[in-house]
């Protein structure tokens, strides 16, 4: 056995009794209260510790006895010879908790009151894991190796530990990551903040800035912020109702940062209701129906002609005569600005009251009651002619398969899109059916009899009706999701309803008249509305917010009306189609066309 190094107990200096230190208590005391704050300075020798501060030697020995009290409940009277190094004073002490060492519980003295003495225990238990405890080493480490999960690393060698846990003596590593990191990686860590932060990043130094003006980099966030109110993922634009989507061409080294720009100040305009208005002019009666996108508008009226204009010049470009119309000797044919569009003869015999296109075909529908389809890539071309309503074809939609005709005969016809064959009629309202919006194999439908209808393509069955409105149904919208079926009619209210369930959300106020056409732009999350009281209206889908409104905006009723990112196009009983261009001279606003 070592000699051990003790001292004389002095009662007024600590009142514990002597007891002193065994070379086998070392770890178990120095472990035990190595954070307590007293100092500890020692130095290894053969094993030995030799400590210089007497309180914490007589507090260590304390500790290391305590937990090996003797059979005796008192303290014995202290008989100390100094000098003497086999002699260790053995001394009972059982009204002090003692933490656990190892596999050792801690030691709890009977009749502590109010488990003070466990709480005691547990606070001298933490003390002793603090930042300056010692881990074991590779070569001190017996059990099984883990080198891939770090299990062995070395962390003996704590100079310089803080309270805190950090080492002041090692250097910390101070470097760019954007100088660093591959380019590709950069840019793409770049897609996943705003915009707002990217402009702020291109001010951090040269190299940010090269990094943060990546063509790539601004396309991921030129995409991700597009506003998509009601879908989550883009979906295709196979039936477009209205207008572009404003995403611009895909064609090498575009500049997106440009094109973000340029929607930004888009949107200002959008806000605060500054478009810029002009009209086509042409058709010699009623407008009914209108749609456009980026480049052209279709028109059809209730003079019997179909005109496709140029919405930049806003020049009619082309003219689908009735077939017993002599376009050469017919007044009608005049432009009014002195031009001759490329016209045809073999267009409707009466009103056409409805149409829609995409980039392949064009379907107008006529109170003659026929529906005609219409090559677009074959200048216009007649394909087929669709008759088996009894009345005039009141509305018109189609997909990638079918074409979804209703009349006034009360009814709707499915047909075949590639070959003009009929495919089943549905039937089930009382009154005219006035419009129809088509989504994957549902249908949707508004009457005059006040209901809306979802049906099934595939069984031809009504699936849901969806009550509420008090009178007759002109016009209705079907979410490109196929969660949500807008409607509105003669009392002057726009409802929006669940799909799935048939409940009404809210119901939308504002017009003072027959509320005659709605348009629902999905990426926008926007709803515009046309009326007899001859008010355009932008709502918010999501919360029926009113956005803007443009009172008086026709001299007549409004017929249609839809809307794009840039334009509100608008028809009207006035014979006039009215564009309000909300990016007429707005410098690079032609990038975001499609």
């Amino acid at each position: 056995m070592q000699h051990p190094v003790g001292e004389k107990w002095d009662p007024d200096h600590i009142s514990s009794p002597p007891i002193y230190y065994q070379p086998e208590a070392e770890h178990s005391a120095a472990s035990q209260l190595g954070s307590s704050g007293l100092e500890d300075n020692y130095s290894e020798e053969n094993g030995s510790v030799l400590h210089h501060h007497s309180r914490f030697t007589r507090i260590a020995h304390w500790l290391r006895r305590s937990c090996h009290p003797s059979s005796s409940d008192s303290p014995t009277t202290p008989n100390f010879r100094e000098g003497d190094p086999n002699y260790y004073q053995t001394y009972s002490v059982s009204t002090y908790p003692i933490p656990g060492n190892g596999s050792e519980p801690p030691y709890l003295p009977e009749g502590a009151a109010g488990g003070a003495a466990a709480r005691a225990a547990a606070a001298a238990q933490n003390e002793r894991l603090g930042p300056t405890r010692f881990v074991l080493s590779v070569k001190e480490y017996k059990g099984d190796r883990d080198r891939e999960s770090g299990v062995d690393m070395d962390m003996k060698d704590h100079v310089g530990v803080t309270a805190h846990g950090y080492s002041t003596s090692l250097p910390m590593v101070r470097a760019d990551p954007v100088e660093y990191l591959p380019s590709e990686l950069v840019e793409h860590l770049f897609t996943f903040v705003d915009h707002h932060t990217l402009l702020r990043s291109e001010l951090v130094s040269r190299t940010w800035r090269k990094a943060v003006t990546s063509h790539h980099t601004w396309k991921k966030v030129f995409l991700n912020e597009q506003p998509r109110a009601l879908i989550s993922t883009p979906v295709p634009n196979i039936n477009p109702m209205a207008g572009g989507r404003g995403l611009g061409k895909r064609i090498p080294n575009q500049d997106w940062k440009r094109m973000f720009q340029v929607r930004e100040n888009l949107r200002r305009r959008w806000e605060n209701g500054h478009g810029c208005p002009s009209y086509l002019e042409g058709h010699t009666d009623s407008v009914y129906v209108v749609q456009f996108d980026d480049y052209k508008a279709i028109t059809g009226s209730r003079d019997r002609t179909i005109r496709v204009w140029d919405i930049h010049t806003l020049r009619c470009i082309r003219v689908i005569y009735p077939q017993d119309t002599d376009a050469s000797t017919d007044s009608e044919c005049v432009q009014p600005h002195g031009e001759d569009p490329c016209s045809s003869s073999d267009g409707h015999k009466a009103s056409v009251l409805c149409l829609q296109y995409d980039d392949k075909i064009l379907v107008t529908g006529s109170s003659d009651s026929t529906c005609i389809v219409w090559s677009i890539n074959e200048n216009y071309k007649r394909l087929h002619c669709l008759k088996y309503h009894t009345a005039g074809v009141l509305d018109v939609c189609f997909d990638e398969v079918h074409i979804v005709t209703c009349s006034k005969d009360t009814s709707l016809c499915i047909w075949d899109r590639a070959t003009g064959e009929f495919i089943r009629q549905l039937c089930g309202h009382s009154g005219p059916v006035n419009a129809v919006q088509v989504r994957g194999s549902s249908v949707a439908s508004c009457s005059g009899d006040g209901l809306v209808k979802l049906w099934s393509l595939d069984s031809g069955n009504c699936v849901r009706e969806f009550i509420g409105h008090t009178r007759g149904l002109a016009c209705v919208q079907f979410s490109e999701d196929s969660k949500l079926i807008i409607s509105g009619g003669n009392d002057e209210s726009i409802r929006v309803w669940e799909a799935n369930t048939g409940n009404c959300i809210y119901t939308l106020h504002g017009h003072t008249s027959l509320v005659r056409s709605l348009h629902l732009n999905c990426e926008t999350g926007t709803l515009v509305t046309g009326s007899y009281d001859k008010s355009i209206k932008v709502y918010d889908i999501i919360n029926g917010r009113l956005l803007l409104d443009f009172p008086g905006w026709h001299s007549s009723w409004i017929l249609s009306a839809k809307a794009d990112y840039r334009r509100i196009v608008s028809a009207s009983q006035d014979g006039r189609v009215m564009i309000q261009d909300f990016g007429a001279g707005l410098e690079g606003v032609e990038m975001l066309e499609s």
